[in-house]
């Protein structure tokens, strides 16, 4: 699972990744998103074996916007924070 910052806000996807591990979630990378952010924070999953820890994660984070879109997602779950993140 990674957790991605869309935006100018240093230390945003480290706030992410501190929620998760409160949660119980291990694994978890961070780092910078590039290309064109999606509007809202949003769970990317890969497949539909990943849609209950996807949606686990969402609940987690506060974020409503969960998709399965393999591109987006890599192999796992990908988490994007945008402007409307609030940590």
């Amino acid at each position: 699972m990674s957790v991605l910052n869309a935006t100018k806000t240093s230390g945003l996807a480290a706030k992410g990744e501190a929620a998760l591990k409160t949660a119980g979630f291990t694994s978890i990378t961070t780092g910078n998103y590039t290309g064109t952010a999606p509007t809202t924070s949003t769970v990317f999953y890969a497949t539909a074996k990943l849609e209950a820890t996807a949606r686990a994660a969402a609940t987690a984070l506060k974020i409503s916007t969960v998709t399965l879109d393999p591109a987006k997602a890599g192999t796992t779950i990908s988490i994007v924070l945008t402007k409307d993140y609030t940590p």
